[in-house]
């Protein structure tokens, strides 16, 4: 998500957001534009590979986030499963 895009998203009245990515930001970066804009992150996507090998990691970014929920995705399986 673009700074631009993240604008439009609250002028139109979304304060909350599902994220999948992080479009090349820092977790720090990513948090501070939603912040600016007024809006937070309750949950995000992530891929089971990426969790399974740097899970500590990924607590800290879901923390530094505000996240409530981690959404674990197994893309190997052909489909998504929460986890």
């Amino acid at each position: 998500m673009r700074l631009e895009q993240s604008n439009k998203l609250a002028a139109i009245g979304y304060k909350d957001v599902e994220i999948c990515s992080l479009y090349g930001k820092t977790p720090a970066e990513f948090g501070r534009m939603l912040k600016d804009n007024g809006m937070t992150a309750s949950s995000g996507h992530y891929l089971l590979p990426a969790v399974k090998s740097e899970w500590n990691a990924r607590i800290e970014d879901a923390k530094t986030l505000g996240l409530r929920y981690m959404v674990i995705c197994d893309s190997s399986a052909g489909r998504a499963q929460v986890a």
